[in-house]
């Protein structure tokens, strides 16, 4: 999973650069994004609060952040995992995609964390109800 994502170079600059000018414009109070899931579906997104979340986790208020989106901290893991794959060499690529993938094989963490995060995010919708 992560893994091979970050073999692909040209997709995690595509993400990484998405998410630092996306972060940008929201620390300025620039929404560029509405989320379609509230106007869709009349229920909150799974992914509410994440942006709130890692404001509050950049302020260092790490209970608010956790208050906002339980997953913040993982999320952000795996982005800077992203963002290092953008500009190590590729050898070092090769050696972090390595290492990710025998962790993946051996703790299964991202089937784990899928689970984890379906359930909170099936929690939070069916309780705006």
């Amino acid at each position: 999973m992560l893994s091979s994502l970050i073999k692909n170079r040209p997709l995690c600059i595509a993400l990484t650069v998405g998410s630092l000018l996306y972060s940008t414009l929201f620390l300025a109070g620039i929404c560029i994004y509405e989320c379609p899931v509230p106007i869709l579906f009349d229920a909150r997104c799974p992914g509410c609060g994440l942006s709130r979340s890692i404001v509050a986790l950049l302020h260092g208020d790490i209970l608010s952040s956790l208050r906002w989106h339980a997953f913040t901290i993982p999320v952000l893991l795996i982005f800077f995992v992203i963002g290092i794959a953008c500009i190590l060499p590729q050898s070092g690529i090769k050696h972090l995609s390595s290492f990710i993938e025998r962790s993946e094989k051996l703790t299964k963490w991202p089937y784990c964390l899928l689970i984890l995060l379906t359930a909170y995010s099936l929690t939070r919708v069916a309780l705006t109800f």
